[in-house]
């Protein structure tokens, strides 16, 4: 199991669409809020899932990244 911590800087609010992809499972939360989670057995391909519709304002957002193999 590995994990991620990072941050995004949004210069305008609105609604966005992330691309994501991870070898196996996995759960991503920004601002502490759980917006993907995948549970698979998978090779890697970075934009295997589109998250659609994030909303996210203005400034900095925390994103968490939790990858387990298989």
């Amino acid at each position: 199991m590995s994990w991620a911590v990072g941050e995004v800087v949004v210069s305008k609010a609105g609604a966005f669409t992330m691309l994501f992809g991870s070898d196996d499972a996995a759960r991503v939360w920004i601002d502490g809020k759980l917006v993907h989670e995948v549970v698979a057995v998978r090779g890697v391909d970075p934009e295997a899932d589109e998250v659609p519709k994030l909303e996210l304002g203005a400034g900095r957002h925390r994103v968490v990244v939790k990858i387990a193999q298989g």
